[in-house]
C-alpha cells in the first residue's frame, strides 16, 4: 500500500473530506489530493503532523511493506456518553422548538410568531431551540461539532494566548 492509499484510507475512515483533512495540517486540499493520487509526497513535517493525527507511526505511512501485524485504522468511535448527549441535545431542541411553536398558535392566533416572541423577549429561546435542534441532529448524524468545539476551546486556552503573545515565563526560557 503506497503512502498515497495510506492517507486516503486513514482520511476516510475518519470521515474526513480533503478540506477538513487539509485544514487540520495545514495544506492546500490540493496538495493533499496530489499526495492520495501518489503525484507528490508530503515533506517530513506533513508525514509527522499526519502521524500524530491519525495515531500511526511515521513508519506505517511511510513504509510500503509494513513487517508488522497488521495496523487497525483507527474509526471514529463515539462513547455512549457522547452518543445520549447528542440525542438529549436533539430531543431538548424538538421539544422547544414544539413548544414554543404551540405556545404562539394556542394564546396569540391574531398574531403573527415574530410579533409575539419580539413583543414578549421570547425570541432567544426560540432561536436558542433552533440551535439545539440543528446541532443535535448534526452530533447525531456523525457531526464533527464536538470535535470543533473541542478545538476552538484548546487553541483559545489562555496558556496558548499567552504562548503566542510571549507573555508565559515558560515560553521565554
Amino acid at each position: 500500500m503506497t503512502l498515497g492509499e495510506k492517507i486516503l484510507a486513514l482520511r476516510k475512515a475518519r470521515g474526513w473530506s480533503q478540506e477538513e483533512l487539509a485544514g487540520r495540517i495545514g495544506v492546500t486540499r490540493q496538495a493533499l489530493s496530489r499526495w492520495e493520487s501518489d503525484t507528490a509526497v508530503p515533506d517530513t513535517v506533513n508525514v509527522v503532523e499526519l502521524s500524530d493525527l491519525f495515531g500511526v507511526s511515521c513508519d506505517y505511512l511511510l513504509r510500503e511493506k509494513w513487517t508488522e501485524d497488521r495496523v487497525a485504522v483507527p474509526q471514529r468511535k463515539d462513547s455512549l456518553e457522547q452518543r445520549i448527549v447528542a440525542w438529549v441535545v436533539t430531543v431538548l431542541g424538538m421539544a422547544g422548538v414544539l413548544v414554543m411553536t404551540i405556545q404562539w398558535s394556542i394564546a396569540h392566533t391574531n398574531m403573527g410568531p415574530f410579533e409575539y416572541w419580539f413583543l414578549g423577549d421570547l425570541l432567544w429561546l426560540y432561536l436558542l431551540s433552533w440551535a439545539l435542534l440543528v446541532i443535535g441532529i448534526a452530533e447525531v448524524r456523525g457531526g464533527k461539532f464536538s470535535e470543533l468545539f473541542h478545538d476552538v476551546l484548546h487553541e483559545a486556552s489562555p496558556k496558548k494566548i499567552r504562548q503566542d503573545l510571549g507573555l508565559d515565563d515558560e515560553a521565554k526560557k
